[in-house]
């Protein structure tokens, strides 16, 4: 049976596309004057729930997304949720109450779970980053501190008041982190960059502007410093302990939902030798990291030194010095030596100066001063001729090779700077650009300034290096110019930790204690502002003429 089409009774059909853009478009037939044209029903409700459909469409998406994507990908679809979080912070009412004391205590347990356990005992779950201790402690102590801010209007007032200070610091500090965002755009693993800076954000940064609020409180300085120290003393003993047993001391004591299966961890687990001996690295990922902390918290420990007034505290303190002197031999680091011997001139001079000037009649310090200059000359004599000296401090034998390696690093690097020299290749990427393997196949940078260079450009080394030399210049000015509380009489020490971790940084390019330099300019700031505010207090007001 064949069919016919009448024509004008069945005309032909139109393509789905062009029914639905009629269906979007049409419009009812013409009404009178005075009323409106009706809009397409789809079209109607589309403009009235516009949002809701794209928040509908935007969910699929991510959900898609979340699905297919690997597991790695999976800390950057949490970006929008973490964009939702801060923006919910910052429409938080003004309460005037901030959790100052959860900040607090989140503060000194930050910096003791960052010392304490080791990194790379942590869960992994495959693909996301290792959930360690300290990101434990980090994430609610950076979000209780947002949540501070944006709900007390004091709280803000007191960060700010104690960052104007010293303004430089904190420009600096913001200008060091657009150079770092910037360099990811360098990246050839942008991927690994952005979760690099993530993590530098939160240890670095995010640890600097907490630590200027909480060393700006009365009393907050001199406790964390002691907390340092006696967790150096407990890292020294672990070290030497190690060093007996010559392995890791939890190495077979590590559960199985803690240890993490990757090349990285098992390098940092495996045992170090040199010239036949051990080297010791306590919690940290490497020896010279470990020798590198200790080297730093010396002039803290001169400190107690020198200016405890009990006899049996100077005696704890002269055998905790001892004790970290015997703990970094155990490392077999050259920087923890030369750090541990830099510290303590430094530290010298600064409080012979200031003996000097605030000790009355003693001839202490003009006896230490004067002289001073000659003896730093006969110890770098000493340290360049002598044998023995040189091969302890400057190196000598199979520690040579190292000072090779810097050498050739550097030569590899100038082209490197031509390519890319004011923001660099990206966080993370210095040693993939250098390409520079040592004998066992290891890529390794040597030299943190080299680091710095090729992650962040000359840009990122300036301002880095500004922000040590300023802590460095305003505490030698606070320490022989000014007197006070206990917190200001920790200016010396600070300068001269800083110098040690300047000079450490020029053969290491770990950054294992980069969180507890950023602390270390936080802590400058501080006493800068305790200086201020103590020396308002006792300026005299003037008094109204009678007349």
């Amino acid at each position: 049976m064949t069919t016919y089409r009448i024509a004008g009774l069945n005309p032909p059909r139109r393509p789905l596309g062009a029914r639905l853009r009629a269906l979007l478009s049409a419009k009812a037939a013409p009404v009178l004057d005075g009323y409106q044209v009706e809009r397409a029903p789809l079209r109607r409700w589309l403009r009235r729930n516009f949002v809701l459909s794209l928040i509908a469409l935007s969910a699929v998406i991510y959900g898609v997304l979340f699905t297919i994507m690997p597991l790695a990908f999976v800390v950057f679809l949490a970006l929008p949720i973490v964009v939702l979080a801060l923006t919910v912070i910052w429409a938080l009412p003004e309460i005037g109450h901030a959790p100052v004391r959860l900040v607090n205590r989140l503060f000194y347990l930050l910096f003791g779970v960052m010392l304490l356990w080791p990194n790379y005992i942590a869960l992994d779950f495959g693909g996301l980053p290792w959930i360690s201790l300290r990101r434990i402690v980090v994430a609610p102590l950076i979000l209780l501190f947002l949540i501070a801010l944006s709900v007390s209007r004091a709280f803000r007032k007191q960060l700010t008041d104690v960052l104007v200070t010293i303004p430089a610091m904190w420009k600096l500090m913001v200008f060091f982190v657009a150079v770092q965002t910037l360099s990811i755009g360098m990246s050839t693993a942008p991927l690994a960059s952005i979760k690099l800076w993530l993590n530098d954000q939160a240890f670095w940064t995010a640890v600097f502007f907490i630590c200027a609020y909480v060393f700006a409180r009365e009393g907050a300085i001199t406790r964390w410093v002691k907390l340092m120290v006696c967790i150096a003393i407990v890292l020294s003993i672990v070290g030497v302990v190690e060093a007996r047993a010559q392995h890791v001391l939890w190495l077979n004591h590590i559960p199985s939902f803690l240890r993490i299966d990757d090349q990285a961890v098992q390098e940092m687990l495996k045992a170090h030798f040199r010239d036949g001996g051990y080297r010791a690295s306590s919690t940290f990922t490497v020896p010279l990291a470990f020798a590198e902390f200790l080297a730093v918290m010396t002039p803290f420990v001169a400190h107690y030194v020198v200016t405890t007034r009990t006899t049996v505290e100077r005696v704890f303190f002269v055998l905790a010095d001892l004790l970290i002197f015997i703990a970094i031999l155990t490392t077999g680091a050259r920087l923890g030596i030369v750090g541990f011997l830099a510290g303590h001139l430094c530290y010298i001079f600064l409080w012979s100066v200031r003996k000097w000037r605030w000790g009355g009649r003693s001839l202490i310090g003009p006896t230490l001063t004067i002289p001073y200059p000659l003896l730093a000359f006969a110890f770098v004599l000493s340290a360049i001729y002598v044998p023995a000296v040189h091969n302890r401090v400057l190196g000598g034998g199979s520690s040579g090779f190292s000072d090779d390696a810097r050498k050739i690093q550097y030569q590899m690097a100038r082209p490197k700077w031509l390519h890319s020299p004011l923001i660099g290749y990206g966080p993370g990427e210095s040693g993939d650009v250098l390409g520079f393997f040592t004998e066992g196949g290891v890529l390794t940078v040597d030299s943190y300034p080299l680091s710095l260079s090729l992650d962040y450009g000359f840009l990122g080394l300036i301002s880095f290096v500004s922000m040590l030399v300023i802590g460095v210049v305003r505490m030698v000015r606070v320490a022989t110019l000014a007197a006070g509380e206990a917190s200001i009489e920790m200016a010396a020490p600070l300068a001269c930790a800083i110098v040690v971790f300047m000079t450490t940084k020029l053969v290491l390019s770990q950054e294992d204690n980069n969180p507890l330099v950023y602390a270390f300019l936080a802590m400058a700031v501080a006493i800068e502002y305790r200086r201020e505010r103590l020396a308002t207090a006792a300026r005299p007001r003037g008094t109204l003429l009678e007349i």
